[in-house]
């Protein structure tokens, strides 16, 4: 599906995606021919800092494609922008990622937690968005109460979001679904939890019946 903003329509990846390693990204640019400047946060000696990944100069089409080095990029939640023209005339695409690669600049940022203070960082995490989700109800299971299962996208998170207020008050999990599969780990989750029934956050398009009956089948 194509996204766009102002001139640059972005046709891959999608927002949102799971990349890691050499990313391949396809855009095209309307109008004028002109270059766009490809940036995303990098880390250097002295910490992070906005870096210039390419400078790209579309063909007679309006067409280019890169490849972005997410191996070179923080791991986790990135986002790489696509900048053409200046001032007033200036679009810009902010191409949201999440990267499964990439380097961990937990050393850095120790450093500056203990200048403010903070002696202590505990971290939960896994290796996409639903296994960090199950690893923080996991970490947090004495404390899950009743028989309910809050269920939410992982492919977008206002609904999440909005939605982990209800499940803190609940004390119920909430459990992040791609609308296409359970892993092992998840139906794992669900079985030993045994929820009497769920709670969906969003509409059938985020999370479809389809999905919820997933869920259903592997309490049994």
């Amino acid at each position: 599906m194509n996204c766009q903003r102002g001139r640059i329509v972005l046709s891959y990846p999608a927002v949102l995606s799971e990349v890691k390693g050499e990313t391949p990204v396809k855009f095209s640019l309307s109008g004028k021919r002109e270059k766009v400047s490809v940036r995303s946060v990098k880390a250097g000696e002295k910490g992070l800092y906005d870096a210039l990944l390419f400078e790209l100069l579309p063909d007679e089409n309006g067409e280019a494609e890169c490849l972005l080095p997410m191996d070179a990029l923080p791991h986790g939640p990135v986002t790489v922008r696509f900048l053409v023209g200046e001032g007033a005339t200036r679009d810009i695409y902010h191409l949201q990622l999440f990267n499964c690669s990439g380097e961990r600049f937990e050393e850095g940022l120790a450093d500056n937690l203990k200048a403010c203070g903070v002696t202590k960082v505990d971290r939960i995490e896994g290796h996409s968005r639903y296994d960090t989700c199950l690893a923080i109800n996991e970490e947090y299971a004495e404390v899950l109460e009743g028989d309910e299962l809050c269920v939410a996208t992982g492919t977008n998170y206002p609904d999440a979001l909005a939605g982990g207020v209800y499940a803190a008050v609940k004390k119920a999990p909430l459990f992040l679904v791609n609308n296409k599969k359970l892993s092992d780990e998840q139906k794992a989750f669900v079985k030993v939890y045994s929820p009497a029934f769920i709670t969906a956050f969003g509409g059938e398009t985020v999370v479809s019946d389809a999905m919820l009956e997933m869920i259903a089948q592997a309490v049994k």
